[in-house]
């Protein structure tokens, strides 16, 4: 997927995962999305996602979910 299809938010997002941060959901009733860098639970820096941009990205092919374990969903880049 081109970059140029993907809005900023969406961009950003991109960016991170690929430089090592990883994108989770908590699957809890108070569920988001975050970013975090060096992997989920791993103590780094952490961003929070609109759920409607990681969303976009899952809808449009460009995540896929990865591991799925109560409590945390975790999602990386496709090889598209």
């Amino acid at each position: 997927m081109a970059n140029a299809t993907l809005s900023p938010a969406q961009q950003h997002i991109v960016e991170r995962l690929r430089s090592g941060w990883a994108l989770g959901l908590t699957l809890t009733l108070t569920s988001r999305y975050w970013l975090q860098q060096g992997g989920l639970g791993r103590g780094g820096a952490t961003e929070s996602v609109r759920a409607n941009t990681a969303h976009a990205l899952y809808t449009k092919g460009v995540i896929q979910s990865v591991r799925r374990a109560f409590p945390v969903e975790e999602f990386q880049l496709t090889a598209a």
